[in-house]
Order: structure tokens, then C-alpha cells, then sequence
């Protein structure tokens, strides 16, 4: 493996960090389940009418979600596929390294889930333990319908034969500056052979991600974290100075467990049932409102009524952190 990858992987294009939660950058809006069963399942454009939305930074990342949904794929299928297209289409945002959390409702059995794969073992100078490939297949392990390989094909194909770099991707590279250009290996996929960066339109094209995605599209979401590749992998991060192990890598595996539901109004609010993903934050501040009567009253009584709830949510956050407590349970103390 050459140092390419392992720099994507553990740096990110912009190399700050940006790819640390997946919610942030993609929002995929379907029920779970809520398709009836297509004459021609994963075919695009088999289902007609509304099918759902997907929203990411990045336009081509977001048609490639939308086909799945068209092709009788779940909201899991469209987020898995929407995920690796990002990958390759604006890595600073989503790319392989990092991880996230993610909330998937199952429309039939009324259950919400929270999968939670944020980055563990960091060190100093990179993003930690890349944790993103392995929370997407847990995703679709439990709620995917489409095959694994089908909804890895497209972003597998704009790495291999290139895709012009969008008006998005392009501004995050002009932001990152040509800083980037001083490492041999980022330069080879975003330099434009004459000393400047990639603009708008210029083709993207990224080989080695492509042969990485088709190892992931064709062993699974676990291809990346035992045997040779991984074996390699963490040699090849070791030589740009990042201590990963093989073993980090081995241990990687993501964490499923019910979100945690707060009434507010006539609904009830999810959140991941994890303090690191500001899960129990969000549920007090949000039990706060509603025992303050909603979120009704003036803009100026919305924002002062938001800060109030936020001051107090992470001033008892803190304490729990120093007292060591358990997630679950701080959460309905804060909330009862």
C-alpha cells in the first residue's frame, strides 16, 4: 500500500480533523422499510413517486443516494452509498478515516437505534482508529436491502474513471490552501500538474481509493480491518509516523444500542445514548424546553430560553464526567 491511502485515511484531505462525525455532513431522509417491495428491486427509477431525500455537502454524492432510493433501496441503502461516494467525491468532509454515529428508525417495528462508531485510540498529530467503513456495514448489516457490492459500484467508478470536482469540493480545497500541495503524495490527486491546485470542473481521479473501495465493495465493510490489506495498511501509516497497530484495527467494531427518546410536545426526540456524541447533552437540553413549556414566545425568548437550557445541560455534563457515571442513567436523572 502506498503512502497515499494511508494519508487519506488517517489525515483527511484537509488534514483538520473535519471527518470526525458522519452526521454532520449527511442527512439521509426515508423510513426504514416504508418501500413496498419493487417488481425490479435495485434498479434506479423502479420506484415512481416520492421515494425520499438525501442531503450531503456535495451534489454528486447526493444523486448517487437518491438513485438507491429509486431503486427500492432504504434509507441505510442511500446513506451507505451516499457515505463512499463522499469518500471520494469531498474526503475532507467523509472520507475513509474518521467515524460517526448513526440513528436508523425502523418504520415497522417502531424501534430507533443508535450505531455508534466515533474514532477510539487517537494519536497525536491524525485522526484516530478509522472507524467509518465498519459503522456503514453494521448500518446495513440491520437495516440494509440492496446488496453490499451494488451500493459501493458508484463511488468505485467516480475514484477509478474520475469525476469533475464540484463547486463545493473545489472551495474546500481553496480554503485548505496550497499547504497541500507541499505533501508528494496529496499532490498527485489534487494537484493540477502546474504548481496550483484542482479548480472547478477539473477531472478528480484517485486510483488507489478506487482499488481500496473495491477490496472494501467485495470482502465487506470488514476487509479493511484483518488480514494482509489491514496488515498493510498499518505499516504503511506507521511510515508517515502515525503509531497504528494492527491489532487497533482488529479491534475496531461499532456499538449498537437503542437511542434514547425525549417527549417534546406531541413528538418524541432521538439521540444516540452516548455522552461522547452529545447525545446526553442534547436530550437535557431538549427535556428543558419542554419542561419550560416548549420552545414557543419571541426570537429573542426562543434564544435566550436555548442558551439558558445549553449553560445548564454542560455545566452538568461536566460533573457527570468527573463523577464517571453511566450514559443511560445520567440521562434520566437530567431528564426526570
Amino acid at each position: 500500500m502506498s503512502d497515499t491511502i494511508a494519508r487519506q485515511f488517517l489525515a483527511g484531505v484537509a488534514g483538520r480533523g473535519r471527518q470526525c462525525t458522519l452526521a454532520a455532513v449527511l442527512s439521509v431522509t426515508a423510513l426504514l422499510g416504508a418501500c413496498e417491495p419493487q417488481e425490479q428491486p435495485g434498479v434506479i427509477g423502479t420506484v415512481t413517486g416520492f421515494a425520499g431525500a438525501v442531503v450531503a455537502d456535495e451534489p454528486r454524492a447526493a444523486t448517487i443516494g437518491r438513485d438507491v432510493l429509486t431503486a427500492g433501496g432504504s434509507a441505510a441503502d442511500a446513506a451507505v452509498a451516499t457515505y463512499f461516494a463522499l469518500s471520494v467525491t469531498m474526503p475532507s468532509t467523509a472520507g475513509l478515516g474518521g467515524g460517526g454515529v448513526c440513528l436508523a428508525h425502523d418504520y415497522g417495528s417502531g424501534e430507533t437505534t443508535s450505531i455508534e462508531f466515533l474514532p477510539r485510540g487517537g494519536f497525536e498529530g491524525i485522526v484516530a482508529v478509522p472507524s467509518n467503513v465498519r459503522g456503514m456495514a453494521a448500518l446495513h448489516a440491520r437495516f440494509g436491502k440492496l446488496p453490499w457490492a451494488q451500493l459501493l459500484g458508484a463511488a468505485e467508478g467516480l475514484a477509478r474513471f474520475g469525476t469533475p470536482l464540484s463547486r463545493a469540493t473545489a472551495k474546500e480545497l481553496e480554503s485548505i490552501g496550497v499547504g497541500l500541495l507541499a505533501d508528494p503524495e496529496m499532490a498527485l490527486v489534487f494537484g493540477n500538474g502546474n504548481g496550483g491546485l484542482l479548480t472547478e470542473g477539473q477531472p478528480l481521479v484517485q486510483a488507489q481509493l478506487a482499488a481500496t473501495l473495491a477490496r472494501i465493495r467485495q470482502g465487506g465493510g470488514g476487509a479493511l480491518y484483518v488480514g494482509q490489506f489491514a496488515r498493510n495498511f498499518a505499516e504503511a501509516a506507521q511510515s508517515i509516523g502515525a503509531p497504528l497497530s494492527l491489532q487497533s484495527l482488529q479491534g475496531t467494531v461499532p456499538s449498537v444500542t437503542p437511542a434514547l427518546g425525549v417527549e417534546f410536545g406531541n413528538h418524541i426526540f432521538y439521540v444516540p445514548d452516548i455522552a461522547a456524541a452529545g447525545g446526553i447533552t442534547t436530550a437535557q437540553i431538549v427535556g428543558m424546553l419542554e419542561a419550560d413549556g416548549g420552545f414557543d414566545g419571541s426570537e429573542a425568548d426562543r434564544a435566550r430560553l436555548m442558551a439558558q437550557a445549553t449553560r445548564q445541560a454542560f455545566a452538568a455534563r461536566h460533573a457527570w464526567l468527573g463523577a464517571g457515571g453511566i450514559a443511560t442513567e445520567t440521562a434520566e436523572a437530567l431528564l426526570s
